[in-house]
């Protein structure tokens, strides 16, 4: 299993996740729980890619 540093910030309208290392991999989510999911499909979408 990989591990990957991921930042998770509050906004406005929710949450916004990111990865600094590395462009590209951003996720927006309205909760937490959204946020953790979208960012994990964006790593498995660039993983594959």
């Amino acid at each position: 299993m990989n591990k990957f540093l991921v930042i998770i910030d509050n906004t406005e309208t929710g949450f916004i996740s990111y990865r600094p290392d590395t462009d590209g991999y951003v996720a927006p989510g309205r909760t937490k729980k959204e946020v953790e999911k979208n960012m994990y499909e964006v790593i498995q979408f660039h993983l594959e890619g």
